[in-house]
């Protein structure tokens, strides 16, 4: 078995339940580095960006979504706290909101990719 092979075996039996803090194409990770789960769903959009047949616009809408799918999963690890709203019901619903402010750095050219994904998923406020 080749090592592409290898890797891509060790990628699909990723537990889809739960982050992986080991995998065996990235060696060993630091404790706090979490690896997405291998999902159908990110699987398909991985083959879409490194197929050389894929278009640029094609490419572009993939890579966003993968972008997206990783800042969708970084900001479940935040610390929150408990926070009760009122419906337009008038029924109080008892749910979380993120503890402290989420900031974003970016690193220029490496990072600026991810700036429209996190601005999505954490639009600034009230």
């Amino acid at each position: 078995m080749s090592n592409q092979q290898q890797q891509q075996q060790a990628t699909t039996t990723l537990p889809a339940s739960s982050m992986s803090r080991s995998n065996p194409s990235c060696g060993n990770l630091p404790t706090n580095a979490l690896v997405l789960p291998a999902t159908a769903q990110l699987q398909a959009l991985l083959t879409i960006i490194r197929d050389v047949k894929t278009q640029r616009g094609e490419f572009v809408f993939t890579s966003d979504r993968i972008i997206r799918l990783l800042v969708e999963e970084g900001l479940n690890h935040l610390p929150v706290v408990s926070h009760t709203v009122t419906t337009p019901l008038g029924i109080e619903y008892q749910g979380v909101s993120f503890q402290g402010k989420i900031c974003g750095v970016s690193i220029m050219r490496a990072g600026e990719a991810m700036e429209a994904g996190l601005r999505e998923c954490a639009r600034s406020g009230s």
